[in-house]
């Protein structure tokens, strides 16, 4: 039996996210969790707002959607896909942490 540590850290194709590799001999570099929804809805689109090849459903990667949800639509002023677009909370006028 091989150690955890043996097994590589790779990123997923669609979302990003690091995970560990199960099998030496396992080359893919998709997660669990997009693995289950390509096998369920098919190869994702590109989220139409960070551009993730991660939208399973819709136009919107899980990611973006929850902050929607949880912030309000993004801003639009911004373009740059790489940046965060949702607006930061005010840890004091909310009183909540970040």
């Amino acid at each position: 039996m091989d150690c955890r540590g043996s097994f590589p850290i790779v990123k997923c194709t669609y979302c990003r996210t690091e995970f560990q590799q199960t099998s030496k001999g396992s080359t893919s570099a998709i997660c669990k969790k997009c693995d289950q929804n390509v096998k369920q809805y098919g190869k994702p689109s590109a989220c139409e707002l960070c551009n993730i090849i991660a939208a399973f459903i819709g136009s919107k990667c899980q990611r973006c959607t929850n902050s929607e949800l949880k912030y309000g639509p993004a801003k639009e002023e911004r373009k740059d896909p790489e940046t965060y677009r949702y607006p930061k909370v005010n840890v004091i006028e909310h009183g909540v942490r970040q």
